[in-house]
């Protein structure tokens, strides 16, 4: 249950697993989401990708006295290349067949802003692929519609469990 001290927090996002995670945790939110441009400069990598993104996405916000709004950006992070969204099936094959078999990191960024102050920060976890054959691959994208995760995948999907 929400104290009054609390505040209002506000998940400034649209992404599914990310309500989710503030559901299961019984965290009350609301969802406000605002379209931005996503682009940054070329020059940036990993980690300052993310925090980058997840603080221009902050920066959408002007929260009232009392509310707390909460962005967040997870690039995936691969032998100096940043995988994001892919646009098509064509796309996310060419991402997880580039994953299969090594190594990456997943970076996400948090940025957590009040009408008074604003934070940002991010963690990472390296990520091991064992080696997916084209099937596999080909299922995963057909049966879990990986089309809005960076790197075409989710955690949560099937694709650990191989």
């Amino acid at each position: 249950m929400r104290r009054p001290e609390d505040g209002e927090l506000i998940l400034g996002s649209g992404s599914p697993w990310r309500k989710q995670l503030l559901q299961r945790l019984g965290i009350p939110f609301e969802v406000r989401v605002k379209k931005i441009d996503e682009r940054f400069p070329t020059a940036l990598q990993g980690a300052v990708i993310a925090t980058h993104l997840a603080a221009l996405k902050s920066e959408a916000f002007q929260p009232d006295k009392g509310e707390i709004v909460l962005t967040a950006d997870t690039v995936v992070w691969h032998r100096g290349k940043t995988f994001g969204k892919p646009e098509d099936e064509s796309q996310a094959f060419d991402m997880l067949r580039g994953l299969s078999g090594d190594v990456h990191e997943v970076i996400t960024a948090v940025a957590v802003k009040s009408n008074r102050q604003s934070r940002v920060f991010c963690d990472r976890a390296k990520v091991y692929f064992k080696d997916l054959e084209p099937d596999e691959i080909e299922f995963y994208i057909r049966k879990h519609r990986p089309l809005d995760k960076p790197g075409a995948y989710g955690v949560q999907d099937w694709i650990w469990m191989r």
